[in-house]
């Protein structure tokens, strides 16, 4: 079968999968026992779904926890987030968590990106206002750019697209136009020189509403609620899977197990690195879809201090550093949680950066960024948390993106069940990858998908 064939025969009657309300609610599984392999929220609400009208679900995961990329860290007496930490476009038709958060009764907060204050790499404050006209003025011409975009056949990397949309220089232009990259890059996990322009202006659902929530109450209660009363079987890392007639075998480092279905929810990198053997293989299309779409790195570096010194009422600080770019832009978690906490958000060559250096080091250099900014202030850290997600052995990266000539058919390839064997998380949908609403989706999805087989 071609791969084209194949692709359109995978999405077909997906537009119903995005419904909470299921269509196959009345079908009951006549005893059908499917393995869930990963307790991420791709993986809890397919065991939701499927437990709820009567399949036998096991959840399979390596870790000693549920969340997978959502981890929440509580050793500081508050809830500090190693992974996820916002709700995305809250408000969006398609975005349950923001409802999932309320009857978890899990606090949020929104978001303001309007509220920040930004610092040159000597500690000098730049004005907001300047900053905010010269990002409106480089979206409009961005915009044009993209337009220009589509009618060439070809490809080229956000940056290309970015570099031709400044206008102005001078060394505070400078400042904002590294801002305004960076904050692109947070969005992608990566460089903008790895990162499709042309995917991400022509083919990435854009949407209007932009409400973002910070989750503050704790992000792991959603994805616990979800497999509340669900057999999660922990520190069970599968390594094989094999399919001989009608039953799907599941090898782990422990056990086998037997059933009528598996849903990998894994991250894109595991499955990328062959860290689970196929027998028999997975189709030649599965295996180049998973090569071409990549997998980001975004860090975090906590770091609470003896009193709160910087200003208080803003969602985020921002610092240039001389050196480390995607390094300096920090929530305010003071603002939230009226805790003397800065969350550093370095991603691509600044967060391979925090993969390499010891804790002291990282520590040290926002020590001196922040006295330069705040040079009259006792700058007096109490303590630092890092997030390596690179050398994280389950997850070996962040979320996905879309490189340089990709396109959003690589997502649908990689989502394409193989017979028994199904697809989930955030790098198996294209207009919600990298979320975690997305990720819930992929798992509605892929229960219905088991439920009409």
């Amino acid at each position: 079968m071609q791969r084209q064939t194949f692709l359109r025969l995978c999405t077909l009657g997906l537009g119903s999968a995005f419904l909470p309300n299921l269509s196959y609610t009345k079908h009951r599984s006549s005893g059908k026992k499917v393995i869930i392999v990963g307790a991420g929220m791709a993986g809890a609400s397919a065991a939701r779904t499927l437990s709820d009208v009567g399949f036998e679900v096991q959840v399979l995961e390596a870790r000693n926890r549920v969340g997978g990329r959502i981890h929440t860290f509580k050793d500081w007496g508050v809830n500090l987030e190693l992974g996820a930490n916002w709700i995305h476009s809250a408000s969006h038709p398609d975005n349950y968590i923001d409802t999932l958060a309320t009857q978890a009764k899990v606090a949020t907060q929104e978001t303001n990106y309007g509220k920040f204050k930004l610092y040159d790499s000597q500690g000098r404050k730049i004005g907001r206002l300047r900053t905010q006209l010269s990002m409106i003025k480089f979206e409009k011409q961005l915009a044009r750019e993209a337009e220009l975009l589509a009618a060439s056949d070809s490809d080229i990397s956000f940056l290309e697209l970015a570099t031709r949309s400044y206008t102005s220089s001078g060394n505070k232009q400078e400042v904002i136009n590294r801002l305004i990259r960076g904050s692109y890059a947070n969005n992608f996990s990566d460089d903008l020189s790895e990162v499709s322009a042309k995917y991400y202006t022509l083919e990435y659902e854009d949407y209007s509403d932009r409400t973002d929530y910070l989750v503050t109450g704790g992000y792991d209660t959603i994805v616990k609620s979800l497999l509340s009363g669900i057999n999660v079987e922990f520190q069970s890392e599968v390594k094989e899977i094999r399919i001989t007639g009608n039953e799907v075998v599941t090898i782990t480092d422990n056990e086998t197990y037997q059933s009528d279905h598996i849903i990998l929810t894994v991250p894109l990198s595991i499955l990328q690195q062959g860290k689970i053997l196929f027998n028999p293989t997975l189709p030649d299309y599965k295996q180049q879809a998973f090569s071409r779409i990549s997998m980001g790195l975004f860090n975090k570096v906590f770091m609470e201090f003896e009193e709160n010194f910087w200003p208080g009422n803003t969602d985020f600080l921002v610092f240039q550093h001389e050196t480390l770019a995607h390094f300096g832009i920090a929530v305010n978690y003071h603002h939230y949680r009226k805790r003397p906490i800065l969350i550093a958000m370095p991603v691509a060559e600044s967060a391979r950066w925090i993969e390499t250096e010891p804790d002291h080091v990282i520590q040290q250099t926002w020590l001196n960024i922040l006295s330069k900014a705040f040079p009259r202030k006792n700058v007096n850290l109490k303590r630092v948390k890092v997030t390596r997600w690179g050398q994280d052995v389950y997850s070996l990266g962040s979320y996905s993106y879309v490189p340089v000539g990709s396109q959003a058919k690589d997502f649908e390839a990689i989502a394409c069940p193989v017979g028994r064997i199904h697809f989930a998380g955030e790098a198996t949908l294209s207009a919600h990858h990298a979320t975690v609403h997305g990720a819930y989706l992929t798992g509605i999805r892929e229960a219905n998908r088991i439920m009409g087989y």
